[in-house]
């Protein structure tokens, strides 16, 4: 099998992920796939994934929505790429063509130390924006071991700066991880600003923000996606905001701040969500049309689905009691 040189810029990063994936294997995950990210990235890393019980999956579903699926595939190419060669020496049945090998082998190297460990921290909507420069800066350092990746990655994510847009950057006051000093200082530019709802918007009123620019140089300072439309998510979220001429260390006693945390602690980032919606809206495009017909068939697939689902739970959770009464029985 091939593991990779780890080059000694990326030795500390690397031991991060690896503790970070061997962490999350000892939890739940929501797919096994995800499950399999984390297996295949320790054992890409390290070469050895200290589980006796791990084999390499068959491949499963390929779908456009579903980009970990590329990426898994990948892996195991790279990883299984001289017993490959091997296997396909005829060049009739040969499956790398020239050259094609090394750029999935980059492509796999930038993947693992890019996206993974933001990957898994993506259903935190408090940790987004900081998630967001913390990956931008991930990947304009990688410019050193791979200009052509890191060049390509920024262009591609300087069109989904969402979270770090004005109405959105306030989520850091909420991170865990996001330290008081920034926090304060971000809450601090707050209060200089008067209050401006949807000033970075294009055409009239509830338009399409206008994504930040994306930097050219390591973000250090957070403070610099916060403006005056950002007073627009204490609205949004129905809030108070007098937590934030206090110190950072009495928030929590804060009734405002407690309210606005819970609320955005409960948000929902998933992208299995989108993906959902992505595959319902190509089941059914065919059957509508028009939009106002589109949405009232996908209400209806939806009810539907869900009413199956909680009959199943039910099923489920009666048939689990008959057991466990049979087993009293016994």
């Amino acid at each position: 099998m091939f593991f990779p040189v780890i080059e000694a810029e990326l030795k500390q990063q690397a031991n991060y992920i690896v503790d970070l994936c061997r962490s999350l294997l000892n939890s739940k995950f929501i797919r096994c796939d995800y499950k399999e990210l984390a297996e295949l990235t320790v054992l890409y890393l390290t070469g050895d994934l200290q589980d006796g019980d791990f084999k390499f999956k068959r491949p499963g579903a390929l779908h456009k929505a579903r980009w970990m699926s590329k990426l898994l595939y990948s892996i195991k190419m790279v990883i299984l790429s001289e017993e490959i060669s091997k296997q396909s020496n005829n060049k009739s049945k040969r499956v790398f063509q020239k050259g094609q090998l090394k750029k999935i082998k980059d492509f796999v190297k930038f993947s693992i130390f890019n996206y993974v460990p933001w990957w898994f921290a993506s259903s935190k909507v408090a940790e987004a924006p900081y998630n967001d420069i913390l990956l931008i800066n991930s990947m304009l350092n990688y410019a050193q071991i791979n200009v052509i990746c890191s060049s390509a990655a920024l262009k591609g994510l300087s069109k989904h700066l969402w979270y770090l847009t004005e109405e959105l950057a306030p989520l850091i006051l909420f991170s865990d991880v996001v330290d008081d000093g920034t926090k304060q200082k971000v809450a601090e530019k707050l209060l200089t600003m008067d209050k401006q709802f949807f000033t970075l918007r294009h055409g009239n009123g509830h338009g399409m923000p206008d994504l930040p620019e994306m930097p050219t140089e390591s973000v250090a300072d957070m403070t610099q996606f916060i403006g005056a439309s950002s007073w627009y998510f204490f609205k949004a979220i129905d809030c108070t905001e007098n937590f934030l001429s206090k110190p950072v260390g009495e928030w929590m006693q804060d009734s405002g701040f407690k309210e606005a945390k819970e609320t955005v602690d409960n948000m929902a980032v998933v992208n299995d969500s989108a993906e959902r919606g992505v595959k319902l809206c190509h089941d059914f495009l065919d059957s509508a049309r028009n939009e106002a017909r589109l949405q009232n068939v996908l209400q209806v697939v939806e009810n539907d689905r869900a009413s199956n689902l909680n009959q199943r739970f039910k099923h489920q959770k009666e048939e689990k009691r008959w057991f466990l009464k049979l087993n009293e029985n016994e």
